[in-house]
């Protein structure tokens, strides 16, 4: 007598998808902690549930042997068709993955007007390092039209740029980042009129660990005619303001014996009076140049109240502000 197939246990599967839909609900409705740490829970429920999925269809499914081999192979060909259609990017600033059709077409350059015009006259517009002229990410003295149905946006420029997280520094039509090309970290000043490069500075360093992501993260400082970039590594640059020409350089880790960061240096280099300030660990240094044309290191004092990791400190009267792992200080 021919034994009787037993059921699928379509249940169990059921179990599965109710089970990771509803932690899926709980992790987005309780209001605690982070939008990251949700879509990084999120991601780890739908890890879960595959494997569970698959385990599921192998060994508890009670499918014959065919149709689990076939959707099991069907399952690793979409892998493996996923992986040939689309290139992982990396992460956005809240753990997003972000994946591009491997085909899709890189920016090009555009330029509405390439006539370019050259003017370093500082004005109340300029956004001279991160945060602005004053650390608060104000600009005055301009009105932006927020009605864009009635005067839509017109692009003036565009230009491809290397990978990175630093924003720009802006000085009259000189815009100044720092970007990655290769085994390169790259400071980049753009005429802003254009996009035109105006010249490039470039030290041989790469950054990059997952989720992080590639290059460079911390937002050149310009003052006066000197620009300040700090890279994803340690390498601390003084730059000139209008040739890109280097006049000093150090790095701040292998100088002063102090250990980075885990997920790159993002911290800008702070300029006040004379002084050149950044955040090796728990030190804060005094660059300046002495009168032979070399640069003297000095300590201002050490803290471990200020450690400023992944936060900008800002100078205001007198006082240095910062966090300290998540802990406000002065």
């Amino acid at each position: 007598m021919a034994r009787s197939q037993k059921p699928v246990r379509w249940w169990l599967l059921f179990v599965i998808i109710a089970l990771s839909i509803l932690t899926t609900v709980v992790i987005w409705v309780l209001d605690a902690g982070y939008r990251q740490d949700k879509i990084l829970g999120t991601f780890m429920v739908v890890i879960f549930a595959t494997f569970l999925g698959i385990l599921w269809l192998l060994g508890f499914s009670r499918l014959s042997w065919r149709i689990r081999l076939i959707a099991f192979a069907t399952v690793v060909f979409g892998v493996f068709l996923s992986a040939n259609l689309f290139q992982f990017k990396g992460f956005s600033g809240d753990l997003t993955p972000i994946f591009e059709w491997r085909w899709q077409e890189k920016p090009s350059t555009f330029r509405q007007d390439p006539d370019s015009t050259f003017n370093t006259e500082v004005s109340v517009v300029d956004y001279p390092q991160f945060l602005g002229q004053h650390w608060n990410g104000v600009v005055t003295g301009i009105q932006l039209n927020r009605d864009w149905d009635a005067h839509p946006r017109k692009l003036v420029w565009r230009q491809p740029v290397g990978a990175g997280w630093s924003g720009f520094a802006v000085v009259g039509n000189s815009a100044i980042t720092q970007e990655q090309e290769d085994d390169w970290e790259k400071v980049v000043c753009y005429e802003l009129r254009t996009g035109e490069i105006k010249w490039s500075h470039r030290d041989q360093a790469r950054y990059y660990a997952p989720p992080a992501g590639l290059g460079p993260r911390a937002t050149p400082t310009i003052s006066g005619n000197r620009v300040y970039t700090v890279g994803s590594t340690g390498i601390l640059n003084c730059l000139d303001f209008e040739t890109g020409v280097q006049l000093w350089t150090t790095h701040i880790f292998e100088e002063n014996e102090a250990e980075p960061p885990p997920w790159g240096v993002s911290i800008s280099p702070l300029i006040f009076d004379e002084l050149v300030v950044v955040s090796p660990g728990a030190k804060l240094y005094q660059f300046s140049r002495n009168p032979t044309g070399e640069f003297d290191v000095s300590i201002i004092w050490e803290t471990i109240n200020l450690k400023a990791k992944f936060t900008n400190i800002i100078y205001h009267k007198g006082y240095l502000y910062g966090l300290d792992d998540g802990i406000f200080v002065a």
